[in-house]
């Protein structure tokens, strides 16, 4: 098996547990760190080449292991050595006794033109932030998560003021494992902020590192920035929402596919078509409009050092503004993973132009053989124009509407509770949630 994902979301931590409860006994060969173990494994690599029974006795087995031998060999950090990567597959093929599992930062593999993914050959799983329901496990609401669990819709009322209470929470801290555990033992937002802008310096430094061209490093640095900035301004239609210069198209392109191979954004695309499959709709065109999203709501606050407590009091118009690009934001992320869940296609958006004037849908699931609009409010009294003139235009037979609203459903049009937009697709099976 091997993990991936961006920095900081957990995978070495993940790997030592898994090795820790699930076997007698496991071996660490950490690439992050020059030990004996790992100069021996690049050692035999170098010399031996993809030797399956050499590599695994220098990671500390004799050669000799059987299945029935409960040990774990863990391969960490291997965009150190990326044709370890190549390894695994080798490792499989001859040593199918053997228990490899191995991890890597996608910002060290993405620019690592000598590792070849093996594909078919070992279990590829990818690791991102903690979703708004991890985060409710790890601060101990399990009460409140088992109404989702057992699909209780109708007693969400009974927990509303938990999830509401978590949810503001949530969207200061985000879902990166290191400052969710700072929270965690100390409840102290200041400290988890020195986290979040420690993360944030280690993406900066991880340009320097493995980009050796200074001017593709500025570009890189420059799309980071651009995907996570946050403005006040009313007009601006979304903050996320990027339209490439024709004339800097492809150096915008370079830079936006790199961040996203390293799993530091994902990219929301058009949807060709307001219905059928969603799939087949994608406009993924190079130089065409897209969102941009960062991988973690946290983060992105941080990144834009918005004070922690703006969203724990009373919003002025302007915190009201920034609030619903961040709920955008929010949901998106359990969208995202939710669909990564399920192997359907990842969330789109629609935009379209009638009589002049432009109007846009959040987003849009694939449900089945359809797609599903998705309208994201960030307060509790609301007008949709672009959701008025969608249902004029398209007459859809159901629209999913996450807010600020216990669950509920009105004509055409589902209300689902912020708290619960992971569950948007399963609310939206669900006949009676009131």
């Amino acid at each position: 098996m091997f993990l991936i994902g961006a920095r900081q979301t957990g995978k070495s931590w993940i790997l030592r547990e898994f090795g820790e409860k699930a076997f007698d006994h496991y071996v660490l060969c950490d690439f992050e760190e020059e030990t004996p173990r790992t100069q021996k494994i690049s050692q035999i690599i170098a010399e031996y080449g993809l030797d399956a029974d050499k590599i695994l006795e220098a990671a500390g087995l004799d050669g000799t292991i059987k299945r029935t031998d409960n040990t774990l060999v863990i391969f960490d950090e291997v965009q150190r050595n990326p044709r370890l990567f190549t390894a695994l597959k080798y490792i499989k093929e001859k040593r199918p006794d053997a228990y490899v599992v191995a991890s890597g930062s996608l910002m060290g593999l993405a620019l690592k033109t000598g590792a070849r993914a093996p594909v078919g050959a070992v279990n590829i799983l990818r690791m991102f932030p903690m979703t708004f329901y991890e985060f409710l496990e790890a601060m101990g609401e399990h009460d409140a998560l088992s109404i989702i669990y057992e699909c209780d819709w109708k007693n969400y009322k009974h927990f509303s003021t938990i999830f509401e209470n978590r949810l503001h929470e949530y969207l200061a801290i985000g879902g990166m494992p290191g400052p969710v555990s700072i929270f965690l033992e100390t409840g102290n937002l200041t400290f988890v902020r020195e986290e979040q802008s420690a993360i944030l310096s280690t993406y900066e430094q991880d340009f320097n590192v493995h980009l050796k061209d200074p001017e593709l490093t500025e570009k890189i640095r420059f799309a980071w920035h651009t995907a996570c900035r946050l403005s006040g301004e009313r007009n601006e239609k979304s903050i996320f929402f990027q339209k490439i210069p024709s004339r800097r198209a492809a150096d915008f392109y370079a830079a936006r596919q790199w961040l996203e191979d390293c799993g530091l954004i994902h990219i929301c695309y058009r949807s060709l078509n307001p219905s059928g499959i969603l799939a087949g709709n994608i406009d993924i065109k190079r130089n065409n409009a897209c969102k941009i999203y960062p991988l973690d709501v946290g983060l992105c606050l941080a990144q834009n050092a918005i004070p922690i407590e703006t969203f724990f009091s009373e919003m002025n118009d302007a915190a009201k503004v920034l609030y619903g690009k961040i709920i955008e934001h929010y949901v998106h992320q359990q969208l995202f993973v939710e669909s990564r869940n399920l192997k359907i296609a990842d969330p789109a958006y629609y935009s379209w132009q009638y009589h002049g004037k432009f109007y846009e849908i959040d987003f849009m699931l694939a449900d089945g053989l359809e797609s599903l609009p998705v309208e994201v409010k960030s307060q509790k009294h609301f007008h949709s124009v672009s959701l008025d003139k969608f249902q004029e235009q398209f007459h859809p037979q159901k629209i999913l509407r996450i807010c600020p609203r216990h669950p509920s459903i009105e004509k055409s049009i589902w209300s689902i509770p912020l708290a619960l937009a992971q569950s948007a697709l399963l609310l939206s099976k669900a006949h009676d949630v009131s």
